[in-house]
């Protein structure tokens, strides 16, 4: 007989790791909404709140890798640019292919 205890606590860092990968989740979406080709490398400009900006910028590497981005920054965006949704989170969002 074996006993098995796992810990069920999620901690912020987990929660940020979740947030991060729904992010990848709808900026892959939106890829395909775009008709960008898969191994296209891009750069990407979001326009967010400070709390979701800092979970993506913990996790930049994370993003890098699994939406092949050049070039990742935060900056103002218009209300002609896309928006997304996290949860209830909004955010504004540019893709271009990368140079």
């Amino acid at each position: 007989q074996y006993t098995v205890m796992l810990d069920t606590n999620v901690t912020e860092e987990l929660l940020q790791e979740g947030v991060a990968r729904e992010f990848i989740r709808a900026v892959q979406e939106y890829r395909k909404q775009l008709n960008l080709p898969v191994n296209l490398r891009v750069d990407v400009i979001l326009d967010t709140e400070e709390e979701l900006q800092r979970t993506l910028t913990n996790h930049k590497d994370l993003l890098e890798e699994n939406l092949l981005v050049k070039q990742f920054t935060f900056g103002h965006l218009t209300n002609e640019d896309d928006e997304l949704s996290l949860g209830e989170t909004k955010l504004r969002i540019k893709l271009s292919a990368a140079n």
